[in-house]
């Protein structure tokens, strides 16, 4: 009988250990190296302009062609840009020089992925100018949004990197429930559209007006 207590002891531990969890030399070299985190400059660069048209005016669908008109409105700096949309169009004006030759502006949102959104910059009567037209930047169906724009020379160095954050320019009221409606539809969700457990079920739904900030 003495002699099984060592023999199971010894397969306990050979258990112990081929079951156990153990750091990989590729584990060790990936937690040494994080993701880099941008630079974000605080200076805007000398001749850049960001203007956007309002929504509904119509612009040429080359940007070459693009000129700024009357009806264009500047989006000013500090620190960062804030569209207040919705937008037909915005665009990034920089003024003819050999660093943003072949560049590019990259949007970027908060998950540190790669930008979803690149436009290149090319030739127009004052310069280089970038269309952004997506729909996510101009109109997009969120009440607000974060995102990131850099300016991409053309061996992919950061030339400028600046927060860029988007809200429309009138907030509707509330629902009951305390959340922001639809802000496509502005519709606040009904009382069939709730569970028993859900906040605000079995409350009236009040009218819903649209307020100006």
């Amino acid at each position: 009988m003495p002699k099984i207590i060592p023999v199971l002891l010894f397969i306990g531990i050979a258990f112990s250990l081929a079951f156990s969890p153990v750091n990989s030399g590729n584990n060790a070299v990936a937690a040494a190296t994080p993701t880099p985190t941008p630079v974000v400059s605080e200076d805007l660069p000398d001749g850049l302009e960001l203007w956007c048209l309002p929504e509904g005016v119509p612009f040429l669908k080359d940007p070459s062609e693009v000129e700024k008109s009357t009806l264009a409105v500047d989006i000013e700096y500090t620190d960062s840009f804030v569209l207040k949309g919705p937008y037909s169009g915005c665009f990034v004006q920089l003024p003819t020089d050999a660093q943003y030759e072949d560049a590019k502006i990259a949007i970027y949102d908060q998950s540190n992925s790669a930008a979803w959104y690149t436009r290149n910059l090319v030739k127009n009567n004052d310069g280089l100018i970038a269309a952004l037209t997506h729909s996510y930047i101009v109109n997009p169906p969120i009440w607000k949004a974060h995102y990131r724009l850099e300016i991409q020379g053309a061996d992919g160095a950061i030339l400028f990197s600046t927060p860029m954050f988007y809200q429309r320019k009138w907030q509707a009221e509330r629902c009951w429930n305390g959340n922001m409606p639809n802000p496509t539809t502005l519709r606040c969700p009904l009382q069939q559209d709730l569970h028993p457990w859900d906040a605000g079920y079995g409350k009236p739904l009040p009218t819903l007006r649209p307020t100006n900030n």
